[in-house]
């Protein structure tokens, strides 16, 4: 008879071929995150908590559920490039399509369908359905 083994975490890495490349790692959780939409940006491979950033989805912010850990100004730049970059990854846009968003949209996109029910309540869209990344480089 076979075990199951329940996971301790599951993730979405974004762009993770890009994140490989850079050495900065952008993931949205998809375990009990509560209902404060963000991402976990660890500073290095090694994904310690204490060397990772909690970035909101929704807002150019620190996400203050967790112990807020900025980012440098070269590690923003990274992130900043991680999120603007097209995505390998396809996902749906308001229209039922599949399409490829950069990795801000997929990072959303995965948020929105792992706690909110496919819904983009509080994310502003643009006019194809797509949401549209708040201005992270002004105000984190």
């Amino acid at each position: 008879m076979k075990r199951m083994i329940k996971p301790v975490c599951a993730m979405s890495a974004i762009n993770a071929k890009l994140c490989k490349q850079l050495g900065l790692y952008v993931e949205v959780e998809q375990r009990d995150e509560g209902t404060i939409p963000h991402m976990h940006v660890y500073h290095d491979k090694s994904r310690n908590p204490q060397k990772c950033s909690y970035i909101c989805l929704d807002k150019a912010a620190y996400s203050k559920h967790h112990e807020v850990h900025k980012l440098s100004k070269k590690q923003k730049d990274l992130f900043l490039q991680i999120m603007q970059q097209p995505c390998s990854s396809a996902l749906v846009d308001a229209s039922g399509k599949a399409t490829f968003g950069t990795g801000y949209q997929y990072a959303v996109y995965t948020w929105v369908n792992t706690y909110c029910d496919d819904s983009y309540e509080g994310f502003t869209l643009n006019e194809n359905g797509l949401p549209v990344m708040p201005d992270y480089k002004t105000y984190l």
